[in-house]
């Protein structure tokens, strides 16, 4: 690709400016909090970051292909926070191990059921229904832990390791499930019929269903999808914290929403990028990670976030800008053609 091709490249690709932007942030974060804590660039912080990326980077999955139809689920962080909850009171209970994970995973799943219809058959507004899933969901929370942390600790060695063990001593088995779910996200978008077909969803609904494709369904299924990534989560955190309280996830749906949108995935739906979801939910560990180290009050943090998504989202259209430079210039150009000729006449 020669320096013109990729000039353009970059100009007309809103996921080459995404790219571009979080290989600005990297180096912006690595020299900020590599020099202001010596502790910053060590292995041992590294894995720490992949932990914490492994949960909400699972979520932002889910969240993603929603709002890669257009749409949003609000109910996300609730579901997963009920995951864990219903599974450990369901094993103090005396419940069996895969019962309880079954049962739970059933009931996930009617959450994403109720979204579903909701949403896409019935058509009503997804901020509206996700919001009422989203309180209805945590309030289950409450009556099932009450004010209280459920805690499995010592029932399930093995299954407690699954959360803790590392792979190489850097990676969790958690991180290693979020890479492989978002390579198939990657080829599911790409490759299949399933995942054009919901891209065509966000770029243009009415068109897509004049084709004949069923985009009831498929907004649907995908609201289904999301609550299973939510279970999923939900079994990763229960594992690694080996106890849960019915507050936990409060707002990791907005958290989720913000590593989608820092990815270049935009609220407009119809485009979705996999490479730039996990980079960016790596950066946002990296960020939360680095001002703690170097003692930024968490009064402080959300500002901080809330900035540098600004600064993330924020595409101008270079391509329609410079075309508007172009019209003047020639305009100008013309105007002085003519003042030319009529100056020598």
């Amino acid at each position: 690709m020669n320096k013109s091709k990729f000039k353009d490249y970059l100009i007309h690709n809103p996921d080459s400016q995404s790219m571009v932007k979080l290989t600005v942030l990297y180096v912006l974060l690595l020299c900020v909090f590599g020099f202001s804590n010596p502790n910053f660039l060590t292995m041992s912080n590294f894995s720490n970051i992949f932990k914490n990326t492994a949960e909400l980077g699972i979520i932002a999955i889910g969240v993603s292909m929603v709002v890669i139809t257009g749409r949003i689920d609000l109910s996300i962080s609730s579901t997963y926070c009920f995951a864990g909850i219903t599974f450990a009171v369901l094993l103090l209970n005396g419940m069996h191990f895969a019962a309880a994970m079954a049962l739970t995973f059933v009931i996930c799943v009617l959450f994403g059921v109720i979204n579903g219809i909701f949403v896409g058959y019935m058509g009503l507004q997804p901020v509206l229904v996700t919001t009422a899933s989203q309180m209805l969901i945590r309030g289950l929370c409450y009556i099932g832990a009450g004010t209280k942390t459920v805690m499995i600790r010592g029932m399930l060695p093995a299954f407690g390791e699954l959360g803790s063990v590392k792979i190489g001593g850097m990676f969790t088995i958690g991180f290693l499930v979020m890479i492989f779910m978002m390579v198939i996200q990657f080829f599911v978008l790409k490759r299949t019929r399933f995942g054009i077909m919901l891209l065509s969803v966000g770029n243009n609904p009415n068109t897509t269903r004049l084709s004949g494709y069923n985009t009831k369904r498929s907004i649907a299924v995908v609201y289904i999808m999301n609550s299973i990534i939510a279970w999923i989560a939900g079994m990763f955190m229960i594992a690694r914290l080996q106890g849960v309280e019915s507050t936990y996830g409060s707002g990791y749906e907005f958290t989720a929403l913000t590593i989608v949108l820092m990815g270049g995935i935009t609220f407009g739906g119809g485009k979705g990028n996999s490479i730039g979801l996990f980079l960016s939910a790596i950066a946002m560990s990296i960020l939360e990670n680095g001002m703690n180290l170097i003692g930024i009050s968490s009064l402080y943090q959300s500002a901080i976030i809330g900035f540098m998504v600004l600064l993330m989202i924020a595409n101008p259209d270079i391509s329609g800008m410079r075309a508007i430079s172009a019209a003047k210039r020639e305009t100008r150009e013309l105007n002085a053609k003519r003042a030319m000729a009529a100056s020598s006449k």
